[in-house]
């Protein structure tokens, strides 16, 4: 292993790469290569202690040690293998694998790190008889294994914990603030030139206190990382315990020197344990004496009088700290009222996980970033509080009518609650055109996003009323469900024909995520199709299914998704066969088995349309699910209409079944009447009252379900 330079990887949060490439200029770091979410450069060992000391924005410093194709997981373990591990550490340090992995082959995280683990473990056998520990706990090294497009990187992570886990924080509220978040965010708003020049500090929501220590330990040009008490490289075999302790004891002193020209910096909040939360990370970050909080409500949130201008920053709730009920438009414009009456000729900055809420502040804001606060993707907005920013205090309120919808939708979340717990129901319906001035339906999948289908208004409704009344919607949405903005889909859902109703929507960003219903995985698609998927008033249906299909033959003639194949598989069917004439249904359909290990010969997929299905003699069946469009003019020319055509459908069905068989008939028809002529020759049971779940009994005529077996 060379002495230097060292290939080194330096990971931040999306959106803050230039901020990384700055600090690195400034210590020291050479070759400085920006790629996503992360930083390449080279470094020298007093780089890396400085880097892992001082860095304000970077998550963790990696040093890189192997890239090599990964196809398989043979590749994968030959590759680990062949990595010279022992120059890099020896076979008394305990070590643990974490591996993230992208469009490859391998897909599972936690079997790609035994793998590599395996392969660490026998190259340190064949050179010294011995192998490391494993500690998932607190390890001496930590490897990350980063698999994308089947090409593997493997690097020893030199910072070990997050490099934004300072060691200060000893109490934290909800949702709080990343470090390294609110540390970009200061700096993005200016804080380093305004503090430069005396200006103060205040935060109008300080919660546990992150951004007003973060803005004294920059004001005071204080290395965030001295009060950790671990890195990943002090195990590393190039680590200089000498070199270690003069850079900690020469930025130690640079503290001291640093604490004395830290300009006021306040800190408010109307929680009094939020401020209590505070002082105690205060104090753990030795700023007790620069920092100052205090228990105030929003409007009494003033700068004190001794104090000219600077900047205030703030990081207010967004559908993650706050209840229910609370209203966040209104707090929002509350903030932009205070921040322009009190705090003329300062600048602000306000961060928030709702990029409509950003609006109702009232004020303009000057510029906007992109920062990622965990998984959240946030609006960071700029403003200049001078004369020439207005403020308009009715700014992003909703109407009246939004009130009501928002009060609906809290309405039906308490009314399902408990329901979905004792079922353990992660994607159903909660509002379906409840109230006919806001004619959408709204599903939730996993509590974590949402799909929101527009009906087709009435001709008598004023058709910029109802667009008004849909962007309420979408206004609310997000900080009501606590969901991201880009987690919320919309769809407008009206009668299609033909070809229309399998086309796309308008264009949005493809989203394909796993969800989960009756201790089953399905791929449901948020972004392309009015449908999902996933039929969300079938669920009881599908239940069904399963209880019926223990043994028996199965046939699911229109087949979409082939979620009733998985649970009639899952249900111990001996057979199934998954019918449907699209072949991007039908490939789904293998994904949503495969997902379940649901694999193997005794499980057929066939693309055709099924009249020519139902004529080519398949064999015999014991259940046959049908669920057939309301029109459909895939057939080659001949339509099917259902009204019309299901009698001769059914009839068709039957001639496949055994004596003792049974079709499950359905339908989303709501006009829908069953062939009375199929009463004579069948014994037809409508169960459609059993099938419909709780979350869509307020439309009973959501779908229609028979039972229908054979006259002996």
């Amino acid at each position: 292993m060379p002495d230097t330079p060292f290939s080194i990887f330096c990971t931040s949060p999306l959106h803050l790469e230039d901020l990384v490439k700055e600090e690195l200029n400034g210590f020291g770091a050479r070759d400085i290569q920006l790629t996503r979410a992360g930083v390449s450069c080279t470094a020298d060992l007093q780089c890396i202690y400085t880097t892992c000391l001082c860095s304000r924005v970077i998550s963790r410093v990696l040093l890189k040690t192997a890239s090599f194709p990964a196809v398989s997981e043979k590749e994968l373990y030959r590759g680990a293998l062949s990595v010279p591990w022992f120059d890099y550490f020896n076979n008394r340090c305990s070590i643990l694998i974490h591996s993230d992995l992208r469009s490859s082959n391998i897909t599972h995280s936690h079997y790609a790190s035994q793998v590599v683990k395996d392969g660490i473990a026998d190259a340190f056998r064949k050179k010294t008889g011995t192998r490391p520990d494993v500690d998932p706990k607190k390890p001496d090294i930590i490897i990350r294994l980063f698999l994308e497009r089947n090409t593997a990187h493997l690097s020893i992570d030199l910072s070990g914990e997050s490099l934004n886990r300072r060691g200060y924080r000893k109490h934290e509220g909800p949702a709080p603030l990343k470090e390294h978040t609110a540390a970009a965010l200061l700096t993005r708003a200016g804080w380093p030139a305004i503090a430069a020049q005396g200006g103060a500090f205040i935060d109008l929501m300080c919660g546990s206190g992150t951004l007003p220590i973060e803005a004294a330990l920059i004001a005071g040009n204080i290395p965030p990382g001295l009060d950790r008490k671990h890195f990943g490289f002090f195990h590393w075999s190039a680590h200089d315990g000498e070199m270690w302790t003069r850079t900690w004891n020469r930025y130690s002193r640079q503290k001291e020197h640093g604490l004395r020209k830290i300009p006021p910096i306040l800190g408010f909040d109307k929680s009094g344990y939020a401020v209590e939360m505070a002082r105690l990370n205060i104090r753990a970050a030795g700023l007790e004496d620069v920092v100052i909080v205090r228990q105030k409500e929003l409007k009494d949130a003033l700068p004190p009088e001794n104090v000219g201008t600077g900047l205030v920053a703030t990081n207010p709730p967004y559908g993650k700290r706050i209840t229910e009920t609370a209203d966040l438009d209104q707090l929002y414009n509350d903030i932009g009222k205070q921040l322009h009456r009190y705090f003329h000729g300062w600048s602000a900055s306000v961060i928030t996980g709702d990029n409509q809420l950003a609006h109702s502040i009232g004020l303009k804001a000057a510029s906007t970033n992109v920062l990622y606060n965990g998984n959240i993707k946030c609006t960071l907005a700029h403003f200049v509080l001078d004369e020439y920013n207005r403020f308009n205090e009715n700014a992003g309120m909703p109407s009246p009518g939004a009130r009501m919808f928002e009060n609906r939708i809290i309405k039906n979340k308490k009314h399902l609650k408990k329901w979905l717990k004792e079922e353990n129901i992660s994607c159903y319906r909660l509002y379906d055109a409840d109230m006919p001035e806001y004619a959408v339906a709204l599903d939730l999948y996993e509590n974590n996003w949402a799909v929101v289908q527009e009906y087709a208004p009435p001709v008598t409704i004023d058709p910029t009323k109802a667009e008004q009344r849909l962007k309420d919607i979408m206004k609310v949405l997000p900080g009501l469900l606590s969901i991201p903005p880009d987690h919320i889909f919309l769809k407008q859902r009206k009668p299609q024909r033909g070809k229309n109703q399998y086309s796309r929507q308008a264009r949005q960003k493809r989203t394909v995520v796993t969800v989960h219903e009756g201790g089953l995985s399905f791929l449901v698609n948020l972004s392309d199709y009015i449908d999902t998927g996933l039929f969300l008033d079938h669920r009881k249906t599908r239940a069904l299914i399963r209880k019926l299909a223990h043994g028996k033959r199965f046939l699911n003639l229109f087949a979409y998704t082939g979620s009733a194949t998985v649970y009639a598989a899952a249900g111990g069917a001996v057979s199934t066969v998954t019918v449907d004439i699209s072949g991007t249904y039908l490939a789904w359909a293998r994904q949503n088995m495969t997902i379940n290990g649901l694999t193997g010969r005794s499980n057929e997929f066939i693309r055709s349309d099924f009249r020519g299905f139902l004529e080519s003699d398949p064999g015999q069946f014991d259940l046959i699910f049908i669920d057939p469009p309301t029109f459909s003019n895939r057939t080659g020319g001949d339509d099917f209409t259902l009204q019309k055509d299901h009698s001769e459908l059914i009839r068709q069905a039957s001639e496949l079944l055994t004596p003792e068989g049974i079709v499950l008939f359905s339908n989303n028809y709501r006009k829908f009447r069953l062939d009375e002529s199929l009463c004579e020759d069948f014994y037809t049971e409508n169960i459609t009252g059993s099938t419909i779940p709780k979350d869509f009994e307020r439309k009973k005529n959501v779908h229609n379900v028979w039972i229908i077996t054979k006259k002996q």
